[in-house]
Parts: structure tokens; C-alpha cells; sequence
């Protein structure tokens, strides 16, 4: 699975609305994906982050079966 999502968020936007709704499109993005996207092997990963003078443009990949196995000793 290479699926990649830009998301562009007004800059006049606060910081913790701004996390909310990238959390939220996310989220409704990951639902729709032909694959399922597995939480437990799956990552979403921020690769690049723009901004201009009106907006922030957050580029996101879904990295497949990267995440590590944590054992707890």
C-alpha cells in the first residue's frame, strides 16, 4: 500500500483546531482506503510540511508494516 494524502489547513487556524481537524481527515482517509489500513503494522507518517501565506500543507504517507514489535522485559 503507497497511499499519501496532502492536507492544507488555513494558517489563521489555532494549532490545537489545526490537530483536530489533520486527526480528523486522517482518520476519515484511513477508513476509505481500498486496503485496510492495520493499526497494529501500518504507520501514517508526516513526510514534509509547507507552508505559504495563507496556509499549512501537510504531506502524510501510510508506511506499511513498519512498525516495530516492542517487547516489554
Amino acid at each position: 500500500m503507497s497511499e499519501s494524502k496532502i492536507i492544507n489547513l488555513p494558517k489563521k487556524l489555532p494549532l490545537a483546531e489545526r490537530i483536530s481537524e489533520a486527526k480528523q481527515i486522517i482518520s476519515e482517509w484511513t477508513k476509505s482506503l481500498n486496503i485496510p489500513f492495520n493499526e497494529k503494522i501500518d504507520a501514517i507518517q508526516l513526510k514534509k510540511c509547507e507552508r505559504n501565506k495563507k496556509e499549512y500543507l501537510y504531506h502524510y504517507i501510510i508506511a506499511c508494516g513498519t512498525k516495530n514489535s516492542w517487547r516489554q522485559w
